[in-house]
């Protein structure tokens, strides 16, 4: 949210002022998403397309 406030703001030509904390000891996003270190262009089609059966396991996650 914060990030999206500033943005606007520059769109606009304000400058947001102030102190933005940063968590030192925060999880970078992509080991939070668990997101693969090689470039998904570089990926089989096995792999980016796993199958139904994957699918139907994301999905029942969801319930």
């Amino acid at each position: 949210m914060l990030l999206n406030h500033v943005q606007r703001a520059q769109e606009q030509g304000d400058v947001i002022t102030g102190l933005l904390y940063v968590d030192p000891i925060a999880s970078d996003i992509h080991e939070v998403l668990e997101t693969p270190i090689k470039p998904l262009n570089q990926m089989s089609e096995a792999n980016l397309c796993p199958g139904s059966e994957a699918l139907t396991a994301v999905n029942a996650g969801f319930r």
